[in-house]
């Protein structure tokens, strides 16, 4: 494994964890906090959006280690989800999209 794809693994490990993390606070939010009724439908739309981005990211690192060529497609396609989520998600897609699969 060069040092790119070393990076660009750890940078997905990292936003693995900070969705889980976000996740978790998303679920304990209205535990700590009055919503009202739209307020909740919103974090369940919200804790929907971070759990595929969480599957989509787990994915990837999966296909990454087992079937490269599928891999760089998966990690292509996330990415280009990834741009949308500021500020670690913009950078892992940039750096990703820029530096990786590059020979």
């Amino acid at each position: 494994m060069n040092q790119v794809n070393r990076v660009y693994t750890i940078m997905l490990i990292v936003l693995a964890i900070f969705l889980v993390l976000s996740i978790g606070e998303v679920i304990m939010l209205p535990r700590w906090f009055a919503f009202p009724q739209q307020g909740k439908r919103v974090l369940d739309y919200i804790k929907v959006i971070f759990s595929i981005y969480f599957c989509a990211t787990l994915l990837t690192l999966i296909l990454r280690a087992k079937r490269p060529a599928a891999g760089r497609v998966a990690a292509t396609a996330l990415n280009l989800a990834l741009l949308a989520i500021i500020p670690f998600g913009t950078v892992v897609g940039v750096f990703g999209l820029s530096k990786l699969d590059k020979k």
